[in-house]
Order: structure tokens, then sequence, then C-alpha cells
């Protein structure tokens, strides 16, 4: 019998039907890196307009153009000057030349013959990652720094025009870069020529004739720093609102328009990240803290020797003391742009002395400039306040302060430290809110939310401001410098403090922190 093969035919595939995709509403891709999400801010009630109406106006505070805001507000790098960055960047992180020529050992001309040698060989090494490696041995063959000393002075401006724009990015390279442009000025000024400022968005407008962009009323929208709105929705409206006002600006005017409202915005930003926080702190000192009237819970009053206080003052005067310093501080931070102009343009001219100043050997320099336009931040702010108390001495180019470089460095970190007391704050209620036991174990051991929000701020008014941190009284004391460097030692304790658990749990981790 022959065995007969029956073919069966494969069982069907069940086909699935399609359901209708739902549509979600796409949000701007965009990172919003102009937004404020310090939850203290002010939640102002945003009521979108619809997609046509592009005048200008929001329900939220807008930063208004000034003369002044253009004439000190660095450009934000273009695509190409990035590229050359990273040459420049990589040249200085590659180079020990500070390390060569800031040595204690070398005196005299045998100093000064070290610097001129560095810096011959960093130029030219310059020249020959740029322009090629025969640009580089002409020049080498020739003795010629002319050509090389051009190619240096251009990437250096685009490297100090993005350390002013980014004060966190190249936190080490550029003291080497600036001291490295010192030299080559004061050693080489026949190559170097004269001084000359950082591009600014005034010079790019002068330069790209865009005159009529800052008559347009979008442009304080467009520039200004979106706050913390009541939804995420919102936000992202506003967010999206924001960047269509840009986009319509770059239509109208062109490419280079778009590069000087972001140059603006990001100043604008830097503002919002540094000043407003001091703001703040100033608002929670004169709502918890009565000048008049202490309980034991406020009582801001410090003696000499007292938990290393070096400072006596009753509730009254420490309590100005404090305000006093807070307003300072958020003065030259809205200022600091024009600040660092002017400390560049110092330190960039002149001779400077290399010398120990007790904390190492350093190039001190007087930076007179720098010094006046404190002098007028410091009366600005004895204007406002009213009365002043302790001392008015302002240290630059002095064994405490050596030149600009180092005052730059010291007040641009002073978010640092308010900051994250803000954040603990909320984040302290917050926490409270949607974790009944955490509530619980607060309010066992501080009694209420409300009472260790006053132990921390009432702790960091008394010794943070108390003269600590230095041997003497040049080093620490009432003045303008030694404010700051008690705020830094109050710091270096908090791991010592009673509500250290309470920074840990809302997400602390470090004073030395950008973020």
């Amino acid at each position: 019998e022959e065995e007969v093969k029956v073919k069966v035919a494969p069982a069907p595939v069940p086909v699935r039907k399609k359901t209708p995709e739902k549509k979600v509403e796409r949000t701007s891709r965009r990172t919003p890196t102009t937004t404020s999400y310090y939850p203290y801010r002010a939640r102002y009630t945003y009521e979108s307009s619809s997609e046509e109406d592009d005048d200008g106006n929001a329900d939220y505070p807008l930063v208004r153009l000034s003369p002044d805001s253009l004439k000190y507000t660095p450009m934000r790098l273009s695509m190409e000057e990035r590229k050359e960055l990273r040459t420049i960047e990589a040249a200085i992180r590659a180079s020990d030349y500070t390390d060569t020529v800031d040595n204690p050992l070398l005196t005299g001309t045998k100093r000064e013959a070290k610097i001129f040698k560095e810096l011959e060989y960093f130029l030219i090494g310059l020249e020959c990652s740029i322009e090629g490696l025969s640009e580089g041995v002409e020049s080498w063959a020739d003795k010629d720094l002319t050509r090389p000393m051009d190619t240096a002075r251009r990437l250096m401006e685009i490297a100090r025009r993005h350390k002013m724009s980014s004060p966190n990015t190249s936190i080490s390279e550029y003291g080497k870069l600036l001291y490295l442009a010192q030299d080559c000025y004061v050693r080489m000024k026949e190559y170097w020529g004269e001084v000359t400022d950082v591009k600014t968005a005034e010079t790019a407008v002068a330069e790209w004739e865009l005159g009529d962009i800052l008559e347009d009323q979008r442009v304080p929208l467009g520039t200004t720093p979106v706050p913390r709105l009541e939804s995420i929705p919102l936000l992202n409206k506003a967010l999206r609102r924001k960047t269509k006002v840009q986009k319509q600006l770059k239509r109208k005017y062109g490419e280079r328009a778009e590069q000087v409202i972001y140059s603006i915005d990001d100043r604008n930003v830097f503002i919002e990240e540094n000043a407003i926080p001091i703001v703040e702190m100033i608002r929670l000192a004169k709502k918890f803290f009565n000048p008049e009237n202490p309980t034991d819970e406020t009582l801001l009053t410090i003696q000499e020797g007292e938990g290393g206080s070096r400072l006596s003052h009753d509730h009254k005067n420490h309590f100005y003391f404090v305000v006093q310093s807070l307003t300072f501080w958020k003065n030259i931070l809205k200022d600091m742009a024009y600040l660092w102009v002017v400390m560049e343009r110092d330190m960039l001219s002149g001779e400077y002395e290399f010398r120990d100043t007790g904390q190492g050997f350093n190039r001190v320099h007087k930076c007179p400039t720098l010094y006046n336009a404190v002098a007028e931040i410091l009366q600005k702010t004895k204007d406002e306040v009213g009365a002043w108390v302790g001392s008015e001495r302002i240290h630059i180019g002095d064994n405490q302060v050596p030149n600009g470089l180092h005052f730059i460095d010291k007040y641009t970190q002073v978010s640092r430290i308010i900051r994250p007391i803000i954040s603990t704050l909320s984040g302290i209620e917050t926490i409270v809110a949607n974790d009944q036991e955490q509530r619980e174990s607060i309010e066992e051991v501080w009694g209420s939310v409300r009472a260790v929000q006053l132990a921390i701020l009432r702790d960091f008014f008394r010794f943070g401001f108390d003269g600590s941190g230095g041997n003497n009284d040049d080093d620490a004391g009432s003045c303008i410098d030694g404010r700051l460097t008690s705020a830094w030692n109050w710091c270096s304790l908090i791991r010592t403090k009673p509500y250290y658990p309470m920074f840990l749990l809302a997400g602390f981790s470090s004073f030395d922190s950008p973020k």
C-alpha cells in the first residue's frame, strides 16, 4: 500500500485590530535651562494667550533692557567658536605654565627668562594646533611671535568670554589662562598690543547693525527666565511661548539676533540663579526675626569666644549686620558682569608682585578699577539698608585677597552657600506633607516644622556671620571679605550641627556642588 501524504494548511494567524493612537500634546523638547525651579519662588498664575498673541506681555515680571545690561553682557559663543574653545582649553589643561613660572625658587632674572621661554613654547604650540605645523615651524624659525600672539589673543578672548557666561565651567583652567594672558601683556607687550575687553552684546548689536531689535517689545519676554508657575502644563506653555518669541525674533532680524537674545538670556539666568536666592534669604530674615522684640527661638545675640565667634553683637545690631551682608552679596552678584570686565582690565594691565601672602605664594595685584567699583556697590548697599554695622574695609590686592581673580572667584560661589539652605527649608515642608512618619519623627525631636526651620536660620545667622574662619581680624572679622569667610567656615562645620539630618533628608550633598 502506498503511503499518502496529506498537506495540512497552517492555522490562520489572528490579526490584531489596531487601536486608535491617543493624541498626545507635544511639549517643547528644548531643555528648560531658563526655568527657575526654586520652590520658594512666588507662584504666579499664568493665563496662556492664543497662538497669535505675541505682544511681549506676560503675567510674571519681565526683565527690561537697559544700556548697561548690554554693555557688559558677554556674547554666547557660536558653533565655530566652540570648536576653538576646545582647542584652547585642551592646551591650557595640558600646560603646566603656572606651576613652572610661579615657583618660589625662581627669582629675579631667572623667573623672567623662564616666563619668556614658557610663553614662547605655548604660543608656537598653539599656532601649530590651529594654523598647522608648517606655520608654527616658520614662526619658530623666524623668531617672530606676531602671528602666534594674534592666534592666542583671539582664542583667549573666546575662553574668557565663555567663562564669564558660565562661571561654573573651566574653574582651574581659567586662572591659569588669565595668568598666562597677564604675562603675555606685561612681558610681550610689543606682540600683544592693547588690552581689549571681551565681545559683548552692545558691540555685537553695533557691529551687526541690530539696533532695531532693542526697540522690539517681545525682547523682554524672550530673555526673561520663566518662574515657577502653578502647574507643569502652565509652565510648559510659558516655555513654549518664550521659545516661539525667540524664533520669531530670529526670523525677523536674522541668525545673529538669536545669538544676542540668548546672550541676554544667559545673563538674566545667572542673576536668577545667584541673586534671587539671596533675596529670598533676606525675606526670611525679615519675616521670622524681629530686630526689636526677639524670642528665645529668634535671639541672634553673639559673644566673642562663644562657639568660635570673633565678634560681639546684641540682637538688634547683629540682625542688621546679617541683612546688610546679604544685601551687599546680592548687589555684587547683580553687577557681576560689570565687575568681571573691570577685573580683567586690571589683571591684564600693570605689573604684579609675586610673594608669600601667608596663604602660599600668590600674584598680588592692586586692581584699582575693581576696588572703586566694589566701593560704589558698598555705598549703594549702605544707602539701601540705612545704617551700617561693622567694618567697611575692602580687601583687594593684599594678603587676604591677592588680586581681582580671587575676589571674583569668592563671590561667584555665594549662591552655593545660600541655595542648599533654602532648598532644605522648603524640602522639609514637602517631606512632612507627603510622609506622615517623617512628620511625626520631626515633631517628636523638634516639636514642629517651624521650630527646625527657625533653628537652621538662627544658627546660620549667628555663626555664619560671627567673624570666624581666620586667625586674626584681617583674615576674618567684620570686614567685607571676612563676612564671606565666616559663612564658608559655618559650611565646613555643617556635619556637626544637630539639624544636619534634615539637610540629608532634603537631598543635600555638598556646598561645593554647583547645582
